[in-house]
């Protein structure tokens, strides 16, 4: 059919609608070239006329045409009011699985708009006589074919960040005019929402841009303007001889405007053009906040977290569970209402007495279904630091789509349909932060009139803002008095508590607060504990007391080890996790990180992990059958590792300096500066290359007069550390400003205690490949060893220990020196055997040292520590670190792991330093480590690739079979098959950790 076909036969028909629909759209499938619904779809399962309501008694459905994920399509009677058709159609959306287009047409008048989640709408109108135009014909065989050429490219959040932009230099110029930033907040959020009330017609169409023109003439008299327009909105009444609806809600509460300049008047008129029906509050919230709080300025142009993300907490606390509850209702709705549909199907014998027994059928169903809906507008949903809302925003949608559900649900049934009434009513929250607090109401508020109008059913309530003193503006964990705080009672706790690292809090919180923090909190939440764990204490603890149901909270995802773990714990044996992700990436104040989100309560619900079913969910968020966080530690590692030194200072200075002061004269108290300086480690060097950074150190007991008989390195610490540990808040620190301020003492005795039993010195370095000629037998090289320079006398030079960054991708052990200071970045371990090496670097210890520590940052990287991951791993009897390696010497067990261990630590040496791309050079001053310098500069560029991040990246065969020959003797030397799975073997040292810890 052509279009000059198709608009000869329906320009002058005279058919009602219900005759001429079904052969029009027919002869439209003729007209694009798409086969009619019997012809593509007979059995009306994605493609069919009349689809929707199964109405009880007989009724037409919601749509007369529908095609599933292209369009649902309304027919009305010629020159009818096509939005109302629009209206009717947008109604029932949702129960058309929310199809892209929605069409309405009274056969010579075609209106399509687009209806794309997060994008703007767009509307296409025409009618009979445009299809001779090639682009109209375009559009209308694109509804049939490809709805995605007519989708709008303009998202929601291009719309809302333009919007919130352009109110930053206005925000800006009243703050600068204005000491009371609360008070411009509340003034800019009236605005705003003005603007979206303007934008949907809550206002009078014009009013608000009339408004601004007169004032932009009049500036003095902005205020007055605004000021009659506010107590109108506050109370309801008269503007301008023009109604105003009643709004209050309490943004409109009394409180006078500020006043405005012209520049800003003028920006604010300009405006008015932006479609504000359209703002995401998801996004404006957040943006808004940043460009009303100067201390968070920074953040602004950030990208931000995708509500896709809140839904992985909101979807399984709140709505998951109401949606079960739902079916279950319609359940019992559906089989009250079967025997009354029977009835009606039964023709008119017995009319009356089938009429008695529908209307009975239909009270009962009735009833059913307000008794659900009476329950959701009972809910109470908490987010105890809900920022400018989005958790609260996104879980009122939810919840107001399964109210909606459930009346269309009961439609197809034949009931009536009664108007919505879950609002904003079921929202708590809490925010400490004025701004973020106002914002959340904002963000609501409008949330609710959108969620509205986008399913066609506003009607303007009296007033038209609930009151929000649901969202309370107070600290949510600590009172001004230093009580803890208290929650409301509700039924789901969700959101997203603030991130600050335990050893952050005196920083970001200040010590006194901390100090109250710590009482209020004392045995329930470590000490050393990220903030966010108060949050998870108080939500545990709430549902303990059945003062919630279920829990959904964000975290970073140190929240599964240390002392974070912690407050897990007792919610992972209680079996109370039923869903988490424990590794998702999220955006937090524009910064990219690493997030586990954990939900837990009181529920029967299948337990998810990571999106898949799961057994079990223990507190470091695995699903392992055997829960490794249930590990104690062990008095028999005790006294092996050490935290590394925290220095406290710009006590570090590179190589050249440091042998500058080797090689000068001796000090005026006649000793070298050989006594207080040491090369100095951290993970980079681990895991990269070695930086050659040296540390002065003063050790731990020498008092100031003693450290300024080292001249040059005192004046250095003098210069450069004393100034910054002037302003530290501890008096020790202050004090003895010369010294690290942690040095760990024990560990150095611990590492001095090896110097008798340690190797041979061509042993000592790290990462020195094996020698191919004595050391230094290169006396040529400039900075050769200076007679003149007395050696390092020192216990530990003569020791060497193992040494592990704290955060690695892969674990991995070295050999150090034992003149080398680890920093705290370092673990150091006190001993100096290869079986014990062996034993750490096995896989076993990796597996269980990444199950039982934590992870950092944005790589997801595995964090090592002493307490959970090293003293809690149980060595295999008879070679536990409390038996001296001479001891078990000539068990053949060790012997087998400490000859595979040293291949392993030989051929990693020699790929990290080939000895045809490296020279062995003696330190300047005898009792360090030779120094590895690369031959020529084509080795030096060679050689930067050459680290044991890049090398367990490639992981080369050689490399796994090594691993593989070390694994294999450890596993026999626990008594194991040789190819013992991970999973058997983390069983079976956990039941020996519980075995040994239930004897100490």
């Amino acid at each position: 059919m052509t279009p000059q076909d198709f608009i000869r036969k329906w320009k002058t028909h005279a058919l009602t609608e219900r005759a001429s629909a079904q052969e029009h759209f027919i002869d439209l499938c003729r007209l694009v070239g798409h086969p009619t619904p019997a012809e593509d779809d007979p059995q009306g399962d994605h493609f069919t006329f009349e689809k929707g309501a199964s109405i009880v008694g007989g009724g037409d459905g919601w749509a007369d045409v529908w095609k599933k994920g292209y369009f649902a399509w309304e027919y009305k009677k010629r020159r009818r009011n096509l939005d109302e058709a629009m209206t009717q159609l947008t109604r029932y959306a949702a129960a058309l699985e929310h199809p892209p287009l929605l069409v309405v047409c009274d056969t010579i008048r075609f209106q399509i708009l687009t209806t794309w989640t997060n994008l703007e709408t767009k509307k296409y109108s025409f009618e009979l006589e445009d299809l001779t135009d090639p682009e109209k014909l375009k559009i209308l065989h694109a509804v049939f074919h490809d709805p995605e050429a007519l989708k709008p490219t303009r998202t929601r959040a291009m719309i809302t960040a333009d919007a919130a932009k352009k109110f930053q230099t206005i925000s800006d110029a009243l703050q600068s005019r204005n000491p009371d930033r609360e008070a411009v907040a509340h003034f800019v959020n009236q605005l705003v929402f003005c603007f979206f009330a303007d934008s949907v017609k809550l206002l009078p169409e014009g009013l608000l841009k009339k408004l601004l023109q007169t004032a932009e003439k009049r500036p003095h008299k902005s205020r007055e303007y605004l000021q009659k327009l506010f107590d109108q909105m506050k109370d309801g009444g008269e503007f301008d001889l023009t109604e105003i609806a009643w709004f209050n809600g309490g943004l409109f509460d009394g409180r006078a405007p500020l006043a405005l300049e012209h520049v800003e008047i003028g920006l604010l008129f300009a405006l008015t053009s932006l479609d504000w029906s359209l703002i995401d509050p998801t996004i404006f919230g957040t943006l808004f906040e940043r460009f009303l709080d100067p201390d968070k300025r920074a953040q602004i142009g950030a990208h931000y977290t995708d509500p896709d993300k809140i839904m992985m907490i909101v979807e399984p606390v709140v709505l998951r569970p109401l949606r079960a509850r739902w079916r279950d209702a319609f359940g019992r709705i559906g089989e009250i209402m079967r025997p009354a549909g029977e009835a009606g199907a039964a023709g008119r014998k017995g009319q009356k007495d089938q009429d008695r027994k529908i209307a009975a059928a239909r009270a009962r169903a009735e009833g059913l279904r307000d008794e659900f809906i009476d329950g959701l507008t009972r809910l109470r949903i908490l987010d105890p630091a809900c920022g400018s809302g989005n958790f609260l925003y996104l879980a009122l949608q939810g919840v107001k789509d399964i109210e909606y559900c459930a009346i269309n649900d009961c439609e197809t049934l034949g009931l009536g349909r009664p108007v919505t009434r879950v609002g904003p009513e079921i929202l708590l929250g809490i925010e400490i932060n004025p701004f973020a607090a106002e914002l959340a109401r904002t963000t609501i508020w409008i949330g609710d009139i959108q969620w509205s109008i986008k399913n066609a059913i506003y009607s303007r309530p009296t007033p038209i803002l609930r009151k929000l003193d649901s969202i309370e503006q107070r600290d949510a964990v600590l009172n001004a008095d230093g009580s803890e705080a208290q929650w409301p009672e509700t039924d789901f706790i969700i959101g997203n508590p603030p991130f600050l690292g335990g050893k952050k809090l005196r920083a970001g919180l200040g010590h006194d607060y901390v100090e109250r923090l710590f009482a209020a909190y004392d045995g329930r939440v470590p000490a050393e504990a990220d903030l966010v764990c108060y949050w998870f204490s108080k939500a545990w603890e709430a549902v303990g007391a059945a003062r919630a149901k279920a829990v959904g909270l964000v975290a970073t995802n140190s929240i599964r080890g240390g002392a974070n773990r912690r407050v897990l714990e007792p919610i992972a044996q209680a079996n109370a996790i039923f869903e988490a992700w424990s590794d998702e990436p999220w955006t937090i104040d524009g910064a990219a990180v690493r997030v586990s989100l954990v939900c837990f309560g009181a529920t029967e619900e299948e337990r998810r992990l990571d999106g898949q079913p799961s057994a079990a969910i223990n507190a470091d968020l695995s699903g392992r059958s055997s829960d490794v966080t249930l590990a104690q530690r062990l008095k028999e590692n005790e006294g092996v590792a050490f935290m590394g030194d925290t220095k406290g200072g710009a006590f570090d200075i590179p190589g050249e300096l440091a042998r500058e002061w080797l090689r000068a004269p001796l000090n005026p108290n006649g000793r070298p500066n050989s006594e207080v300086l040491r090369p100095w480690v951290n993970g980079l060097d681990v895991t990269r290359r070695p930086r050659d950074m040296w540390i002065i150190d003063f050790g731990w007991e020498m008092s100031e007069d003693e450290a300024a008989m080292y001249e040059a390195p005192f004046a250095y610490v003098l210069e450069h550390v004393k100034p910054e540990r002037d302003k530290n808040r501890r008096d020790a620190y202050r004090k003895y400003w010369w010294r690290h301020v942690e040095a760990r003492p024990a560990m150095w005795a611990a590492i001095k205690a090896l110097a008798a039993t340690s190797p041979a010195p061509d042993q000592k370095a790290s990462l020195r490949p094996r020698a191919t000629s004595e050391p230094g037998s290169n006396p040529g090289v400039e900075g050769g060893p200076s007679s003149a320079s007395p050696p390092r006398k020192d216990a530990t030079s003569g020791a060497r220990y193992i040494a592990t960054p704290r955060v690695a991708r892969y674990r991995s052990f070295l050999w150090m020196h034992g003149s080398c200071v680890p920093d705290s970045r370092c673990f150091a371990l006190a001993r100096n055997d290869e079986a014990f090496f062996g034993i750490l670097q096995s896989g076993f210890h990796e597996h269980w040292s990444m199950a039982t520590g934590s992870w950092h940052g944005v790589g997801d990287d595995p964090v090592y520590n002493t307490s959970t991951c090293f003293e809690t791993f149980p060595f295999p009897a008879g070679l536990t670190p409390n038996i001296p390696a001479t001891d078990y010497a000539d068990d053949p067990r060790a012997k087998r792991i400490a000859a595979a261990a040293k291949k392993l630590d030989e051929l990693r040496r020699n790929w990290l330093n080939p000895p045809d791309l490296v020279e062995i050079v003696p330190e300047v001053v005898p009792g360090y480590p030779d120094r590895i310098l690369p031959r020529d500069e084509k080795a030096a560029d060679l050689l930067k690739k050459r680290t044991l991040t890049n090398l367990y990246n490639e992981r080369p065969q050689w490399l796994q079979n090594a691993h593989a020959e070390l694994d294999r003797a450890v596993a026999a030397a626990y008594g194991w098959p040789e190819d013992i799975s991970t999973e058997d073997a983390l069983a079976k040292l956990l039941e020996l950790n519980l075995e040994r810890s239930a004897r100490q």
